[in-house]
């Protein structure tokens, strides 16, 4: 399956001088994206990237800020065990 994606032979120029792989650019840019937004797993994400293994896929997305497994609840969690250990008295000595 192909997906083309339409724009201003000025930009595309613009774009294509910084990043001659564009299309492959333009597809990570959209699996990171879908990710963050839960449309695609990680494992997808690796499939229509053509990743060997999962691992590669979990690192492409965690070196853009897209943590698989480490959602908002699971940072809230973080968030108040730090909160807890810096209230006094609650720090091991």
């Amino acid at each position: 399956m192909s997906i083309s994606v339409q724009m201003p032979s000025e930009i595309e120029s613009q774009l294509r001088a910084h990043f001659p792989d564009i299309e492959r650019r333009i597809a990570e840019g959209y699996a990171v994206e879908a990710f963050r937004r839960g449309d695609l797993s990680s494992k997808q994400v690796g499939q229509m990237l053509g990743f060997s293994d999962r691992w590669q896929a979990e690192r492409f997305l965690s070196e853009r800020g897209a943590y698989p497994g480490y959602g908002p609840d699971e940072f809230g969690q973080d968030l108040q065990t730090l909160e807890d250990l810096a209230k006094p008295g609650m720090a091991s000595t």
